[in-house]
């Protein structure tokens, strides 16, 4: 669940996203999952990180890589911080701008904290990846956006126009 994975508890959880459930549907639907899951000794893929978390060995591996960091859950980060514990270099890579999955629990803030941490970030410094249309789409969704990680990058439209195309 939401609260299982974020790490604030279902109470929490069912707060966050207004209430619209009764909390006690929610928290008969809840029981009802964790009940099944224990009577039939089934194992989600929750309690699987959660238990490599708990009892997990760090891996043995000189270098590591995390793609996609900004949708990680706090749950998730808690394993990776575990599995990399003994690893010398460990890099993480993601864009908070691109961050999708904050419905279901990503810690964009904790990878946004992790971007003013010391020693600083290494930022790509040049992309050129969007058709011109596309481009100027998403500066006016970026300026929508109220809690981010300023990039030095220098962002450029491909020669290509492109085209945006809205359907119903």
């Amino acid at each position: 669940t939401y609260g299982r994975v974020t790490g604030i508890g279902d109470r929490a959880a069912w707060l966050r996203h207004n209430g619209d459930l009764d909390w006690y549907r929610y928290l008969r639907a809840v029981d009802g999952y964790n009940d099944f899951r224990t009577r039939n000794a089934l194992s989600d893929f929750t309690d699987l990180l959660s238990t490599y978390k708990d009892w997990g060995e760090p891996l043995p591996v000189d270098e590591a890589y995390v793609d996609e960091a900004q949708d990680a859950t706090m749950l998730q980060w808690r394993c990776i911080e575990r599995a990399f514990a003994q690893t010398p270099v460990l890099w993480v890579g993601g864009d908070d701008d691109q961050s999708i999955y904050r419905w279901s629990g990503a810690a964009t803030e904790h990878f946004i904290a992790m971007c003013n941490a010391v020693p600083p970030p290494v930022h790509l410094e040049y992309s050129q990846r969007l058709p011109a249309a596309v481009y100027r789409l998403a500066l006016q969704i970026l300026a929508r956006i109220r809690h981010r990680h300023p990039k030095p990058m220098r962002v450029l439209p491909t020669a290509i126009e492109g085209r945006v195309a809205y359907e119903a």
